[in-house]
Order: structure tokens, then C-alpha cells, then sequence
């Protein structure tokens, strides 16, 4: 972690407050399953200048204490939404084979069906007439 700090403060006086990439203010901690003991994995991540940005305002905010721990919120939400997709297209997948085993197919014509839209129309026009 030292040598981590080390090297943000070299970076820092090389590129000044201005420099574009987060790697040099910030490293993403990922902790996966620290629970079986496996160890911490660094990790460096370039952004554009809009989420660079992005990420300076959230710190500033008061609302998160680090960029990292800005990155690790927006991938949780990421995560979270990808699981909502996923089951929101089960669930439109679910609702499409129901639809189809619902009834038989029929064949069906259009003419037919154009026919019929606009006998029901002529009669709740008489209807409205009456």
C-alpha cells in the first residue's frame, strides 16, 4: 500500500491535479471473496475526462470517501441493473411462450381482419349516431 501511495505522489508531481487518467489518483480495491482468503487484486482504470470529473464531484460531495469507493458503488448499481435486465427478459421470455402455447395457431388473413375492424367501426359509429 505504501509503494501504492508512493507512486500516486510521484505521478501527482509528474502530471499535476490536471492529469486525465484516475490510475494515478486512485486505485480500485477489489475485494473478491475475502472470505476464502483469496487476496486483494489492484487494479489500475483509465477514465474519460467527463467521468473523471464525475467521480471528483461525488468525493467532494462528502458522499463517498474515495474515487474507489465511487467506482465500487457504480459497479455494484451496475451489476444490480444486469440482474434486472436479465430477469426482466426471462420473465418477457416466460410471457411470450405462454402467449404461444395459449391457443392454437390459426392462420389468419388480413383482409379478413381489416374487414372486421371496420364493421365493428361502422357500428359503434351508427351506435353513436342513434
Amino acid at each position: 500500500m505504501e509503494q501504492h501511495r508512493r507512486g500516486l505522489r510521484e505521478a501527482l508531481d509528474l502530471y499535476g491535479d490536471g492529469c486525465q487518467a484516475l490510475t494515478v489518483l486512485d486505485r480500485i480495491e477489489a475485494t473478491a471473496n475475502l472470505s476464502e482468503g483469496k487476496p486483494r487484486v489492484g487494479m489500475n482504470v483509465n477514465l474519460t475526462p467527463e467521468l473523471e470529473t464525475l467521480v471528483r464531484r461525488k468525493v467532494a460531495s462528502g458522499m463517498y470517501t474515495s474515487a474507489s469507493e465511487v467506482v465500487r458503488e457504480a459497479l455494484r448499481l451496475m451489476e444490480e441493473q444486469d440482474q434486472m435486465r436479465a430477469l426482466r427478459l426471462d420473465q418477457l421470455r416466460q410471457d411470450v411462450r405462454k402467449g404461444l402455447e395459449s391457443r392454437p395457431n390459426a392462420p389468419w388473413d388480413p383482409e379478413t381482419i381489416k374487414q372486421q375492424g371496420r364493421a365493428r367501426r361502422a357500428a359503434t359509429k351508427a351506435r353513436a349516431k342513434a
